[in-house]
């Protein structure tokens, strides 16, 4: 049987506990709380103090690095054609405060998503007149509350800010293009008249009660929503929406809601998960439609009928604990000292993206992220045997991660005294030759920001029999050099009985005590290959006569059953092929824990050379309790190792998922 690789992370003391700064609102500002307006430092500009009804004109160019206040009875004007505001930081308008651009620019100079952005409260106003708002081509943030008044006429923006409406606030957008992702809740009133691009979530908090249908967004929106409606009660925010196009509806979740939603096509859905309890979640899969699915949360109601989600979105603050296992998600986000272990799920980005914030803890094993990936604040991110197929991971403030045998689309952008851990074993695979010199492939590296003093010191080798060694012998000697996807050491297999063995690789850092992960590998007798990197890998014609064969007793699952494929593996009359053969199931385009192997199977199987030469294998599996409906694929296909090069030519069986 073929042994299940496995990982011990050990870390003793990593970082001290370091309070989460933001140096923009970020999207806790909008989901999780709102935060308090900073007190101003030396370097901000401050327009209103002195004297109090201070009016500041802007005809011009102008640039600032560092925070703006507009307080009191304060004005802030840029006036177009050739006025041009640009901010490194943050803009807050409060304590009726007036910023305003007429015909100009503003613009927020992002080099992150999300990391500025503007707020509006107090009965502060903000108004944009035939302007233009510019945020580098990523989202900012904003938050309108407390009798805030904000107006978007005639203005166009290069993407929107992500921004909560809430209290009293008041928002008004007209003929405008791009202006606002806004989630509306509280006592707040949006009107949209004439404008397109928008994205609108309905924000369904404590008491709130809502059975209804959202509209056709296809093509002209006209739609009111309000407690005016039948089915909704508690709600305290009017959404008006007047001759608007290319608009996407959307809402979220607050606990104790109740909310139903017939006949309609939610383009988003998000969850908000806060307090101190544990929620685990189990096939949350975008696209998925529902017949009548009540979700059976404990601290509110949520049901769908005859409705289709095409993006799930999951924001877990507070002290959560949630848990996520066999979901494709459009956006996951953790706040606060909250955790969220992702095991055997991926991230599609059609909501977002993958990330943490303040001094909260993700964890991602065996997941696949197709979208940004953002640490800020003190958080902690674990990307355990993951991959990132699109996009690069962002790091910001006192943010850290440890990536363990993953694969990144480049390595990560470090900002501030952000902190990356790169530790892998990638080779051996799950077996090696006795009787063999055996290169070990890893890495052993940090990457830090500019304001991080901690250093790379060495890293060491080890290797004891069994799956718990007690007793270790040293792989080599101590190395004061690290090592990205490259070779750590030779391991000497000679006069080694056959078995089970464990690899362990310390790393040294400073300030921090010492890393160590644990890979098992079985030593025995088997063909001899040459692992290692290839920066430029030749790929291997499929060998005449491997096939692989791959049918399914039925073709409709349902949640509980158990069902069987049928895999036939054939080499005609060529010679025995070194080759793992996969089994992958895809759903929605994304493949589902694509190489990895449970010990327990589920949706997918690794099966080794020794398993399957020349015969058939019935493989047993269960469909767990998943929600929705759907379509999907599974594919059998034999690949080298290494390589991944593929061997023989794929076989699919289709099925369907209710």
């Amino acid at each position: 049987m073929p042994i299940k690789i496995t990982v011990l992370i050990t870390i003793i003391v990593l970082i001290s506990p370091i309070a989460a700064l933001s140096s923009g609102f970020g999207l806790s500002a909008v989901i999780d709380s709102i935060p308090a307006v900073p007190a101003p430092v030396p370097d901000d500009l401050i327009i209103g103090d002195d004297p109090v009804d201070e009016t500041m004109v802007i005809t011009d160019f102008y640039s600032y690095r560092g925070d703006i206040h507009v307080i009191n009875q304060g004005t802030l004007i840029v006036q177009g054609p050739a006025g041009h505001l640009v901010i490194d930081g943050n803009l807050y308008v409060r304590d009726t405060g007036i910023f305003r651009v007429s015909g100009g620019t503003f613009t927020l100079n992002q080099t992150t998503r999300y990391q500025y952005g503007f707020s509006v409260e107090n009965a502060g106003t903000v108004e944009f007149n035939s302007a233009e708002i510019r945020c580098n081509g990523m989202p900012g943030n904003a938050y309108f509350v407390n009798q805030a008044t904000v107006s978007y006429t005639d203005t166009t923006s290069d993407i929107h800010c992500t921004a909560m409406a809430g209290d009293d606030a008041v928002v008004a957008v007209t003929q405008s293009t791009h202006s606002l992702e806004l989630i509306i809740t509280g006592r707040a009133e949006a009107t949209f008249t004439g404008s397109s691009g928008s994205i609108l979530w309905l924000g369904f908090t404590a008491g709130n009660i809502a059975d209804f249908t959202m509209p056709d967004t296809s093509g002209t929106l006209d739609w009111e929503f309000s407690s005016d409606l039948p089915g909704v009660s508690g709600v305290e925010f009017r959404l008006t929406v007047s001759g608007c196009t290319e608009m996407l509806l959307g809402l979220i979740s607050w606990e104790t809601s109740d909310v139903t939603v017939r006949d309609s096509d939610v383009r988003v859905l998000g969850i908000y998960f806060g307090g101190d309890t544990q929620q685990t979640l189990t096939g949350l899969v975008n696209n998925s439609h529902y017949t009548d699915r009540d979700f059976g949360f404990a601290d509110r109601s949520l049901r769908m009928v005859n409705t289709t989600v095409q993006t799930w979105n999951l924001y877990s603050g507070g002290s959560q604990t949630l848990n996520l296992t066999h979901c494709i998600l459009g956006e996951v986000i953790t706040y606060g000292t909250s955790v969220c272990n992702m095991t055997r799920c991926t991230m599609d980005g059609t909501g977002g993206y993958l990330g943490a914030w303040d001094t909260s803890l993700l964890t991602c094993t065996f997941c696949n992220a197709t979208c940004e990936i953002m640490n800020t604040g003190g958080s902690f991110l674990f990307y355990l045997y993951s991959s990132q197929t699109v996009d690069g991971m962002v790091l910001r403030q006192n943010a850290s991660v440890l990536l363990f045998n993953s694969v990144l689309m480049r390595d990560p952008v470090m900002k501030d005294a952000s902190l990356a851990l790169d530790l892998a074993l990638t080779e051996p695979f799950h077996q090696a030759p006795v009787d063999s010199d055996v290169p070990v492939i890893g890495s052993s590296r940090i990457l830090t920001g500019p304001d991080k003093p901690t250093e790379f010191e060495s890293f060491r080798l080890e290797y004891g029999e069994g799956s718990a060694p007690e007793t270790w012998t040293a792989l080599g000697s101590e190395q004061s050099e690290p090592v990205a996807n490259g070779e750590l050491a030779v391991w000497d297999t000679r006069g080694l009985t056959p078995g089970i063995y464990t690899l362990r690789l310390w790393t040294d850092i400073s300030d921090i005590a010492p890393l160590s992960v644990d890979k098992a590998v079985e030593l025995g007798v088997y063909p001899t290959y040459t692992p290692g990197p290839s920066p430029t890998p030749t790929p291997t014609p499929i060998p005449p006569g491997l096939t692989v064969d791959l049918n399914m007793e039925t073709s409709n699952i349902q949640p509980g059953d158990a069902f069987r494929l049928f895999l036939n593996v054939s080499n005609g009359d060529s010679d025995p092929i070194l080759s793992d053969i996969y089994i992958v199931m895809m759903v929605g385009g994304s493949a589902w824990f694509w190489d990895t192997w449970s010990e327990t199977p589920d949706f997918q199987r690794r099966i080794f050379p020794e398993e399957w030469i020349s015969e058939e294998l019935i493989l047993d599996f269960v469909w767990p309790d998943v929600n929705g409906s759907g379509s999907g694929q599974f594919y059998g296909v034999a690949m080298s190792p290494g390589t991944f090069d593929m061997l023989s030519d794929l076989s699919v069986v289709e099925f369907l998922w209710e």
